[in-house]
């Protein structure tokens, strides 16, 4: 089993070796693109246009939209970032306006420093989606700006810090990708493409909104 990392040339073109020499590969989490493999994960469009669909019916207040992601290079942020603008652009909510993505490489400095920029730059920012990571961070930035829960935040990932941030209404949401399901799931494919088990489906795994109230 492969966990692929950034779809970076060199690696790429490893799988593909490898792949020609009937090695099955499994891609689990982002995927590099042109191979024709397997992948466990979740549907990431669906789950960008699930944090923009909660923040366009669940915020009241009208203001100005950001989002944040590593940059371009890892194929699951960049379906989560079209799935979050395609929502707003399909159904436009009268005083919501998506404004900008930022891109933070998933470094707690960076994300802080361009959160704060933005903030300066949009006073009326109502809604922010995290596509990747820095939760903590950029959560300590929203707490240190404004009142608990006048901006919407639409994070990834449960953890210690997230399931606190939401707790103290820092986050609005968290999708998390239940890492545990798709590891079985993985571990079930391959074992399925080496001949071990019989052949089984593959949909995308499904991912778990949470809140304040079933953290």
């Amino acid at each position: 089993m492969i966990i692929t990392p950034p779809d970076h040339p060199t690696v790429r073109q490893a799988l593909i070796e490898q792949q020609s020499a009937g090695l099955p590969i499994v891609q689990v989490v982002t995927r590099a693109t042109g191979i024709d493999s397997d992948y466990v994960g979740i549907d990431n469009r669906a789950a960008g246009r699930s944090a923009a669909m909660f923040m366009s019916r669940m915020q009241s207040r009208p203001g100005s939209v950001v989002a944040l992601c590593h940059s371009t290079i890892y194929q699951v942020q960049r379906e989560r970032i079209e799935g979050f603008s395609d929502y707003f652009i399909h159904n436009p909510r009268e005083g919501m306006v998506f404004r900008r993505v930022m891109f933070g490489h998933d470094e707690a400095e960076l994300s802080g420093k361009v959160l704060r920029e933005t903030l300066a730059d949009f006073p009326d920012l109502v809604g922010f989606y995290n596509a990747g990571g820095a939760n903590s961070t950029v959560s300590e930035v929203l707490r240190r700006h404004s009142a608990p829960g006048q901006v919407f935040f639409v994070g990834h990932e449960l953890t210690e810090r997230s399931a606190s941030a939401l707790k103290e209404n820092v986050m609005s949401v968290v999708l998390d990708q239940s890492p545990e399901l798709q590891a079985k799931r993985a571990v079930d494919v391959m074992l399925s493409r080496l001949g071990l088990i019989p052949s089984l489906s593959n949909p995308p795994i499904p991912f778990i909104t949470l809140t304040a109230e079933n953290v």
